[in-house]
């Protein structure tokens, strides 16, 4: 046989926790109505002022996102393969300073000798005096 404890009221003693348990709960219910009634409690926000600022995030991300992908149509083929996956505005902020850098720059090179300038004429030295060779070797 199971007995219950029953106290004075005639209630159990689960029936008296569960009472409780509904007390505290009212309480903090009350204490938190309370809180947003005097102002302390978090302030709501709403949905239409939400909805919007989602929305103007949004577009700033889209026009960002825009801006990052003219700036990488400019970069040569060859250097689209080592852009990093990066935030849109992390994203412009490494092709401008990649742009600066000029390492998007094709070095151009005239030929195999780089020191002399593609654009001079070589000297015809088979008309000319033994002396005149020698003088133009002194003159460069």
């Amino acid at each position: 046989m199971t007995e219950k404890i029953v106290n004075t009221d005639g209630k159990s003693e689960e029936e008296l926790k569960a009472e409780e348990a509904l007390k505290e709960e009212a309480l903090k219910a009350q204490a938190a109505k309370d809180a947003l009634a005097s102002g302390k409690g978090e302030q709501m926000v709403p949905k239409s002022r939400f909805d919007q600022v989602i929305q103007q995030r949004t577009e700033a991300l889209d026009s960002l996102k825009a801006v990052a992908d003219e700036l990488i149509a400019d970069v040569p083929e060859e250097f689209k393969s080592i852009i990093p996956d990066l935030a849109p505005a992390a994203k412009i902020t490494w092709l401008r300073n990649c742009q600066k850098t000029g390492i998007f720059t094709k070095k151009v090179v005239d030929g195999l000798d780089t020191k002399q300038p593609g654009g001079k004429k070589q000297v015809d030295y088979s008309d000319m005096k033994s002396t005149d060779m020698i003088s133009k070797g002194y003159n460069k």
